[in-house]
């Protein structure tokens, strides 16, 4: 069960708008696809997870601070018990 919806970045949502109507500078265009990618992966990932049973916790995109440390997690899933923390990345 995802009980954390994943949502589009806000940066690749403005990228992709301008990218529609203009041409971007190289970093930026990098950016844009890096993001985009990045995307596609969580979501391919995602994909691969709705056939978990229902007992299983899903948490997407959590936002975490430590020390004054910020940190980002894609996917947390707890199941039977256990944590599983994923970075995904799409080749």
């Amino acid at each position: 069960m995802i009980n954390r919806l994943r949502f589009e970045p806000k940066e690749l949502e403005m990228l992709r708008f301008l990218s529609r109507r203009l041409e971007l500078p190289l970093k930026n265009e990098n950016q844009y696809l890096h993001l985009e990618k990045g995307y596609a992966g969580e979501q391919h990932f995602d994909r691969e997870l709705q056939d978990l049973p229902d007992s299983c916790i899903i948490l997407n995109d959590l936002l975490l601070e430590n020390s004054n440390t910020h940190f980002q997690i894609d996917t947390l899933l707890i199941a039977g018990g256990t944590i599983f923390i994923f970075e995904v990345k799409k080749l």
